[in-house]
């Protein structure tokens, strides 16, 4: 990359010492495993980076639509998919007619077996203890789910948001011309909320909500209460077995394809020319010697280029002169 072209990276900004200038930007601004000043590794490096914000971006809506309170929707895009099977403990044999299966979004659950199909609120969770969905939900944790629902929907949807801006700072440090130190400091902070925040709704849904459903064999009397495995009162038991939903698998995949996302961002160094205070004291004396800095790039080389030519013209006819004057 030539001078004329380097001249071109670095804009006029308020403040420079302190958003661009300093020791911080700059040592993060080297950080890189290919050539700062290298154009193609840069576009293959940024264009992948482009491609994995774009799929975790629309894996981060996909889970979104766990939201939904649709059993339909719900059946597709779930944080968790259970499967209860009940046995007769008097025959030993299962109860296939019985046989339940559970998916679980933000909101509610999709509850089916073959006696039919419901959608359960979790606000309404605690008003079906005495109807059996105790044997799939801890009593004493029945409200669980709805205290921790609000704040995982809000998490979830705002997650979604930064990674817009982290596409556009994907498609502006593909070009040299446009990359600066701070550019890549900061390129890197929507996509670490992105991840932080997907990672705040997969723990959260995980250790606030998921924990409160039971797993493994529950014992139950004739009226559906639970009772101790010994019971003479057991005619029956629920084996309850769970799973990560879609919803759960495109969130985690998000948070890990956004992380890739900032290693290509560390990868990529911006152009030497940031750190390079020779060729940006070359920029500012170019940039007060009658040159316009014009909004396009292009057009400061353009203009750079003309001025050039024009000290060519004024030279050839100064040694033009001399020559006559030799000659005469």
């Amino acid at each position: 990359m030539d001078i004329r072209t380097q001249l071109c990276i670095l804009s006029r900004v308020s403040a420079p010492d302190l958003l661009e200038q300093n020791c911080f930007c700059e040592c993060i601004g080297k950080i890189g495993v290919i050539d700062p000043d290298e154009s193609v590794w840069r576009k293959r490096l940024m264009r992948a980076a482009i491609f994995f914000n774009f799929a975790a971006f629309s894996l981060a809506i996909t889970s979104c639509l766990a939201i939904s309170q649709k059993f339909h929707i719900l059946r597709k895009v779930q944080f968790s998919k259970g499967h209860a099977a009940v046995t007769n403990l008097t025959s030993g044999e299962p109860l296939d007619w019985l046989t339940a299966d559970v998916d679980i979004g933000l909101q509610a659950i999709a509850y089916s077996d073959n006696l039919g199909q419901e959608v359960i609120s979790f606000n309404e969770f605690c008003d079906y203890n005495g109807t059996g969905l105790e044997l799939v939900i801890l009593p004493e944790d029945c409200s669980a789910c709805a205290e921790v629902s609000d704040s995982l929907i809000f998490t979830l949807a705002v997650s979604a948001i930064p990674y817009i801006p982290a596409m556009l700072t994907n498609v502006i440090r593909s070009y040299s011309n446009y990359d600066i130190n701070c550019m890549k400091t900061f390129s890197t902070l929507p996509s670490a909320i992105s991840m932080a925040l997907g990672l705040y709704s997969f723990l959260a849904y995980r250790f606030e909500c998921f924990f409160t459903f039971r797993e493994g064999d529950v014992y139950f009397a004739k009226n559906l209460t639970e009772v101790p495995k010994d019971s003479e009162d057991a005619v029956g038991k629920i084996t309850v077995s769970w799973s990560p939903g879609s919803g759960l698998i495109c969130i985690i995949l998000a948070t890990a394809l956004i992380g890739l996302d900032i290693l290509f961002h560390l990868a990529v160094p911006s152009p030497s020319i940031a750190r390079d205070h020779e060729k940006q004291a070359e920029y500012e004396r170019l940039s007060t010697s009658g040159v316009t800095m014009e909004a396009s790039p292009a057009a400061f080389v353009r203009a750079f280029i003309n001025m050039i030519r024009g000290k060519k013209k004024t030279l050839d006819k100064e040694s033009e002169q001399e020559s006559r004057e030799i000659d005469a």
